[in-house]
């Protein structure tokens, strides 16, 4: 699990489930691999609290971009520039 692609909002969303300790934890070989693993998504979200405090938490971080969608406008841009693209190539 890549933290560093999960957003504010989605590594709260998995801490308010993650329980506070995990019963099985101990296969040998891989001991503590759960507790670890718990206190990674606590240190990644309690550092991107520390940067929404400061102000400094980047947009990306703050909800990704999975989430955002162009406006109407924004639509409307982007097919006028491909038509003019098309346009440029077609009658050139």
């Amino acid at each position: 699990m890549n933290l560093q692609e999960y957003d504010i909002v989605e590594l709260r969303a998995c801490y308010a489930v993650l329980p506070p300790y995990f019963l099985l934890d101990a296969t040998p070989g891989h001991e503590n691999e759960k507790k670890h693993w718990r206190e990674n998504i606590v240190s990644t979200l309690k550092n991107l609290v520390a940067k929404e405090e400061l102000g400094k938490l980047p947009p990306a971080e703050a909800r990704h971009t999975a989430y955002t969608y162009p406006t109407a406008h924004e639509v409307k841009i982007w097919v006028l520039q491909s038509l003019s693209l098309i346009d440029s190539f077609l009658y050139s």
